[in-house]
């Protein structure tokens, strides 16, 4: 599978998952199933391969920046804002562009529950796929790079921005709060 074939990755990366994902007969533990897999992936150089290629594909033609300052970081918005959004998103989830890597997250792991069972992985389980799964950016690493450059700067505004939070500065010492509260 060539690396750039951002469709055919996809579908491989969640083909995978499935395989993985904990169901029927004796595929009920997650853990067992990725154990298995790794051991796939480390005797069959095909497997791997494609496994890095489709890994690649994504990693490399999707923009990670929202998915890593989204993640996680409450943003500063306001009662109703926040409000409307919540109700919105109950009734209609919002449409993800195909280019944010987001939609990749979502594609792979698309049932409710999967978190689940990824949580229920030990964290030295999935430590040994991801080494197993090591693959070289090349000159992809490159732009891979710039744009983890980029979400760090953006993270950095945001929690700057939250340590400026009334609700944080309750928390702090009165000497710290009195030198970093704004004139």
């Amino acid at each position: 599978m060539p690396a750039t074939d951002r469709k055919q990755g996809l579908q491989f990366l969640v083909s995978f998952i499935e395989e993985v994902r904990p169901g029927g007969g004796k595929r009920k533990d997650a853990t067992r199933n990725l154990q298995f897999a790794i051991e796939q992936i480390r005797n069959n150089r095909v497997l791997l391969a494609n496994l890095q290629h489709a890994l690649l594909s994504q990693l490399s033609s999707t923009d990670l920046t929202s998915a890593i300052t989204e993640s996680g970081i409450p943003l500063a918005r306001g009662f109703w804002q926040e409000l409307s959004n919540r109700l919105k998103h109950k009734i209609l989830p919002p449409l993800l562009d195909e280019d944010d890597f987001l939609y990749v997250i979502q594609t792979v792991f698309y049932r409710k529950n999967d978190f689940v069972w990824v949580e229920s992985v030990p964290r030295k389980i999935w430590l040994d796929f991801f080494t197993t799964a090591a693959f070289n950016f090349g000159m992809a690493g490159i732009e891979f790079r710039k744009e983890l450059m980029q979400a760090m700067k953006i993270l950095s505004y945001q929690v700057a921005q939250l340590g400026l939070e009334k609700v944080v500065l309750d928390y702090l010492p009165k000497k710290i709060s009195i030198m970093i509260l704004p004139l």
